[in-house]
């Protein structure tokens, strides 16, 4: 006999027992515990009961919780009512007091083994492989299913087989045991308790609920409970959920279920085979598609009739059903065109040919009707729209003719300065009627042309005066530009009248003359060049300018120079060198004011010097000497000496130059270029080195020092 034997004769003995406990000390069950699922409700209740574990707290179970070894056997002990039982020692010394018998009883039993002779591993969690090993050991579970588990090698294949077979497990997933994962205290208790039957029978399948086939939705009973089959072959009944699930829709549709008190489902197939909405949807289409292609007003009662079925199968259906919908809505939207077009056209037929501001009104009422149907369909064709277009502009025409014909009457005569305005807005409203109409007839235009002309005329007059009144006197350069801006405006009065009378035009005139004398008297002379240098017999155009300009040709000028030995210069300030030296040129104003130019004459070359050098323990091992020409004549080398302080170190003639092959003949903007290496001593930088040069320009020979250190 198995061990399960022994354990439900000891649970039908206790049965009294637990029902007098029960009324005087409740104990904990899967219903007081927070983490405890419907799915594990009823397996940790029955270990709760049957005291094979407590739970991890008052309140929590530890459902995801791992189970150590030692763990796990002291409930397998108890689970097969072995505790108490005299075994052997196993031989093992790592098992805690608490779990010896149930490790050394186990062990006797060959439910369980060490990892090795003397190790049992107590403090290792659990595997689902080692549980299925324990438990095909410990109820004596047999059967050889299908394996569908990709995940279980040759050592659990057996155990695992045997609890398929039972009903015991069914995988993590559809392919994967978990045989390597730990086991968590939840998933213990759904293995402890499936495998006590027949205490708790153990379940072989769900009979699934015939599938249901019937003509609408409307016709669908859906089945309350399902039968579980157990083993043995017993059939259990169990109420079931369905979820909720639309399957009014024609076709095939499969809902889910859960049974209750499990953590079980089924599924139920439904065939529908048609709907109301789809008889309507049907016929409505049939109507829709006898629609003309070009609708008109006589197809209206066809189009009401498909829209009420239209309306009856979207109160339960879909737009989706109806394959003809877009073609349905476009063809309403056809005859709602259609009414307005026709209400429009009646409307414009009953205004008169011959229009009159009398008929504003009816048009304005014509123009409402035809925006509503523009507005429906901005390419609506409306037949009579000409006629309408017509009657609008001559409404326009007309009450444009009369708002500005009505402006002229308004403007006075003779013409003040104080009817601008009034001249103005007639203006306004006549362009708006040649806007309309070019070729428009409106009485009195020619007044206005006239009430312009004499008001362009008072304004140019008015301006022009007000400005000379306000001339200050006595007259400053400060008041130039208001003297200017008064002739300007008394220049263009006299063009639009030659014969207007301005008053005060002679005083504009005495202070166009007060500012020209002015600036007579205020005028400044400047010189193009206030330094200049010069070879000698060379000549060089000075300028001076006036300011302001505008009285250059009022003021005479004269040219003289300080030393005419040096330079000359003529009546148009034109200056000849003649002679090294200085000489100021000066231009000067017949109101005294004047300016002046220096000019330095001389024949010295204006030369650039640079220079290069290397140094060892501060003597100079080589040496680079140049200069720019940036005179106008040619210079000539005669002699380049070199000095170390006081001393000179060596010279260099220009035939000794020429010799070595260096240019000494350097033209205007050339540069020359001498370089000296010393490969015995050198010169000494700290002593002071510098170069002389002595060049030739024109008839004259200058020295030039260039300090190197």
């Amino acid at each position: 006999m198995g061990h399960y034997s022994t354990r439900i004769r000891k649970i039908l003995a206790a049965t009294a027992t637990v029902a007098v406990i029960s009324a005087t000390a409740p104990t904990a069950s899967a219903f007081t515990f927070k983490d405890v699922s419907v799915k594990y409700e009823l397996a940790v209740d029955y270990l709760v009961k049957e005291n094979i574990t407590n739970g991890l707290s008052e309140s929590s179970f530890g459902i995801t919780q791992q189970i150590k070894r030692a763990d796990a056997a002291v409930m397998i002990a108890r689970a097969l009512n072995l505790v108490g039982e005299e075994a052997p020692d196993a031989g093992f010394n790592d098992v805690p007091v608490r779990a010896q018998s149930a490790v050394d009883i186990l062990k006797n039993h060959g439910i369980i083994n060490g990892k090795t002779s003397t190790s049992f591993g107590s403090n290792d969690t659990l595997t689902r492989g080692e549980m299925a090993i324990i438990i095909a050991r410990a109820y004596q579970l047999k059967g050889d299913a299908e394996m569908p588990f990709t995940d279980v090698n040759s050592r659990y294949m057996e155990y695992v087989k045997a609890l398929i077979a039972n009903g015991i497990t069914q995988g993590k997933t559809d392919t994967l045991f978990g045989t390597d994962e730990q086991i968590t205290r939840g998933e213990f208790a759904l293995f402890i308790y499936r495998s006590e039957s027949p205490y708790n029978p153990v379940l072989i399948k769900v009979i699934q609920p015939d599938d249901i086939k019937a003509r609408t939705y409307m016709d669908v009973s859906l089945p309350t409970t399902v039968n579980l089959l157990m083993r043995g072959n017993n059939l259990e009944e169990k109420m079931v959920g369905w979820e909720m699930v639309d399957f009014s829709a024609p076709g095939e549709h499969i809902i889910h279920g859960e049974i209750f008190g499990t953590d079980l489902t089924t599924s139920l197939r439904i065939i529908i085979e048609t709907t109301p909405e789809d008889v309507n949807a049907q016929k409505a289409d049939e109507i829709i598609a006898s629609l003309p292609a070009t609708i008109t007003l006589d197809d209206e009662e066809k189009i009401k009739e498909a829209r009420m079925l239209v309306d009856e199968v979207l109160q339960r259906g879909s737009e989706d059903m109806i394959k003809g919908l877009a073609t349905l809505e476009k063809a309403e939207d056809t005859i709602k065109l259609l009414y307005a077009i026709k209400d429009a056209e009646e409307v414009i037929a009953l205004l008169p040919e011959t229009i009159t501001l009398t008929d504003q009104k009816a048009v304005e009422a014509a123009r409402e009707k035809v925006n509503k149907v523009y507005g429906m369909n901005t390419e609506a064709v409306i037949s009579t729209i000409q006629k309408l277009e017509k009657a609008e502009h001559t409404i326009l025409l007309l009450s444009l003719t009369n708002e500005a014909e009505d402006a002229i009457e308004s403007i006075p005569s003779p013409v003040t300065l104080d009817a601008v305005e009034q001249i103005a807005t007639a203006r306004t409203k006549v362009d708006e009627v040649l806007k309309v109409d070019a070729n428009a007839v409106i009485k009195g235009i020619d007044i206005l042309q006239k009430a312009e002309s004499d008001i362009g005329l008072l304004k140019a007059q008015r301006q022009a005066e007000e400005l000379i009144a306000a001339l200050p006197d006595p007259i400053t350069l400060g008041n130039r530009s208001e003297v200017q801006e008064a002739r300007k405006l008394v220049d263009a009065g006299l063009q639009l009248d030659k014969n207007m009378t301005i008053e005060g035009l002679s005083k504009l005139e005495a202070a166009e003359v007060r500012i020209q004398e002015l600036l007579i008297e205020s005028a400044e002379v400047n010189l193009s060049k206030s330094q200049l240098s010069m070879n000698t017999n060379k000549t060089y155009q000075l300028t001076a300018s006036v300011t302001p300009s505008e009285v250059s040709d009022d003021l005479e000028m004269t040219w003289t120079s300080d030393n005419p030995t040096v330079a000359t210069v003529d009546e148009n300030g034109l200056v000849t060198s003649q002679a090294e030296g200085s000489a100021v040129i000066t231009v000067q104003l017949e109101n005294g004011q004047s300016a002046e130019s220096v000019i330095e004459v001389t024949d010295r070359p204006q030369l650039q010097f640079s220079h290069g050098s290397s140094q060892v323990n501060n003597v100079i091992k080589s040496l680079n000497m140049s200069f720019y020409n940036y005179s106008s004549n040619n210079v000539i080398v005669k002699k380049v000496e070199i000095y170390e302080g006081d001393t000179q170190k060596s010279q260099y003639t220009e035939s000794e130059l020429n010799d070595a092959g260096i240019d000494t003949d350097i033209g205007s903007y050339e540069r020359f270029s001498l370089g000296i290496t010393y490969n015995f001593g050198g010169l000494l930088a700290s002593n002071g080195v510098y170069v002389i040069y002595t060049v030739q320009s024109g008839q004259g020979t200058y020295e030039f020092k260039s300090i190197i250190k």
